[in-house]
């Protein structure tokens, strides 16, 4: 994840932040705000479903990914601990171990920040089905430059 300060991924591609919502899925969204689902199949070496971007406007920088990942990959507390050996300990965790079994709920939900960039995980409490596949959380990463996204 040592590229995450410059850019994103999206399964090989690596895009640098600042590119427009529309480079990345060109004619997905026409105005307002920007979001869509593109298949990927990995995402800094976790197994995914796939990738959902999202941005003020199509003609817009993205401003915020977030990685289904797969549950057919890593166990939730691996992908945590791979999380923490490659980022340090986060800057917040949340658990709700009560959840554990329910794949509307969060069991654990933890931020980490590498300069503009926040990165942050939700680990379901079951594996949650989507239209690309069963997913067993979320891998999130936000760029913060609101400044640039706005020029």
């Amino acid at each position: 994840m040592d590229d995450t300060a410059q850019g994103f991924r999206i399964g090989d591609a690596f895009h640098p932040w600042g590119t427009l919502f529309d480079v990345v899925a060109p004619g997905v969204v026409d105005a307002g705000y920007a979001s869509s689902e593109l298949a990927c199949d990995s995402a800094y070496g976790f197994a995914t479903v796939h990738a959902e971007i999202t941005a003020p406007r199509p003609d817009r920088p993205v401003m915020g990914l977030a990685y289904e990942l797969a549950a057919s990959g890593a166990m939730p507390k691996e992908i945590f601990a791979q999380l923490v050996i490659r980022l340090g300990a986060p800057t917040e965790v949340d658990r709700e171990e009560g959840n554990a079994g329910n794949p509307d709920s969060v069991v654990l939900h933890a931020q980490w920040s590498r300069g503009g960039i926040a990165i942050a995980l939700s680990l379901y409490g079951a594996p949650r089905p989507s239209d690309f596949g069963d997913g067993l959380g979320k891998l999130y990463l936000s760029w913060a430059d609101i400044d640039a996204a706005s020029a």
